[in-house]
């Protein structure tokens, strides 16, 4: 099983894009200190802050944590617990088989 921050052997980054289209919306991504939490989106602006003090695995998993959220955002208040535990199993499947970048 995998933990949080735990890269395996031969890991193979994800790259953090300064921008990506989700639902046909250009979504920015910016690095950011001093968030409340790891990460966290705003859908009336498009854009999705990740904590530029996590390691690379941490900010590989909360992008797509921050991802989902923002397709679903009532997923991400009312079940919280639900998509971070949606978030973490895609990123241990995209992580151990390298399928990331």
């Amino acid at each position: 099983m995998s933990q949080p921050g735990f890269m395996p052997p031969n890991y193979i980054t994800m790259k953090i894009p300064k921008k990506l289209k989700i639902g046909g919306h250009v979504v920015k991504v910016k690095l950011l200190e001093r968030l409340d939490g790891d990460g966290e989106f705003d859908t009336q602006s498009n854009v999705i802050f990740i904590d530029s003090r996590l390691s690379q695995s941490q900010k590989e998993e909360t992008l797509i944590h921050e991802i989902l959220g923002f397709q679903n955002p009532s997923l991400h208040s009312d079940n919280h617990g639900l998509l971070q535990a949606i978030a973490h199993s895609i990123y241990q499947v995209l992580s151990e088989n390298r399928m990331l970048r």
